[in-house]
């Protein structure tokens, strides 16, 4: 999902004048966030053009730059499906639950 972003660009509107990185922003604005742009650039990540799933592991976790990754937008507004797939996910595993019986293998400890 850093590679190829499912939101390649979301929109937010400013609420009150701010600036970020000297660039300012003026209340009524409406922001433009290019989701790709920030996934792919070398700034937050080593090697943005790589496919490298274990920069994802905890340990490399800890070195990301907060908001540097978000697939899915982030903040109050971010994706409303995730809260309902997380649902679904649940329903899904009771459902598995109540109608198989879940047994240790025979060489586990």
């Amino acid at each position: 999902l850093r590679m190829y972003t499912a939101i390649p660009m979301f929109l937010r509107y400013c609420k009150k004048d701010v600036t970020i990185k000297g660039v300012p922003f003026y209340k009524g604005t409406i922001a433009s966030i290019a989701t790709q742009s920030i996934h792919m650039s070398p700034e937050y990540w080593d090697q943005p053009q790589s496919f490298r799933p274990e920069r994802f592991s905890p340990e490399e976790k800890q070195g990301h730059t907060p908001g540097s990754y978000f697939p899915f937008g982030m903040g109050p507004r971010h994706c409303v499906a995730t809260t309902f797939a997380a649902m679904e996910v649940r329903m899904a595993m009771v459902a598995i639950m109540r109608t198989m019986k879940f047994v240790p293998a025979h060489n586990t400890k």
